[in-house]
């Protein structure tokens, strides 16, 4: 499901930057890091990790499953950092680790419920440093293709 949700994302135009566990090991978080403080966030950039399963196997192959991971989960809680710090107000989080890394990162110790994005998929609110920040955090397969663009549809209406 990410994989559609992510090309189905694309097609709106969106600046989209897809990270490589490969790319990370060697520069850390460096290089989408940077892609993102050149973005206009008013345009809900998208950060990725999905990738067809033949090179998510090879990559697991390579590095080993856990390292990628790691690398990944790592380089999207310090990118979701960065743009909050940019001045991002709201962030759909995808993928039940991930959205532990981005949480942590973000020091998110409460969430107030919002409106639903799609069943089992609220908005949530927290607040940081006085600003109060939209934040979805979705895992498996939840929503349908157009999740993203849902996403800040119901949040655009509220």
């Amino acid at each position: 499901m990410s994989n559609a949700q992510v090309a189905a994302y694309r097609t709106t135009g969106a600046p989209a930057f897809q990270l490589d566990p490969r790319d990370l090991a060697g520069t850390g978080s460096a290089a989408p890091r940077q892609w993102l403080e050149d973005q206009d966030l008013r345009r809900a950039p998208l950060v990725y990790s999905t990738a067809e399963p033949e090179l998510v196997r090879s990559i697991q192959h390579d590095m080993g499953r856990a390292q990628a991971a790691a690398l990944v989960e790592a380089a999207l809680a310090d990118c979701a950092r960065a743009a909050v710090a940019a001045g991002a107000r709201r962030i759909v989080v995808a993928g039940g680790e991930t959205a532990a890394a981005v949480t942590g990162a973000l020091g998110v110790s409460r969430l107030q419920l919002g409106p639903e994005i799609a069943p089992g998929v609220p908005w949530c609110y927290f607040t940081r440093c006085g600003d109060t920040h939209a934040l979805a955090l979705k895992s498996g397969n939840f929503g349908t293709d157009t999740f993203f663009s849902d996403a800040l549809a119901v949040l655009e209406r509220t």
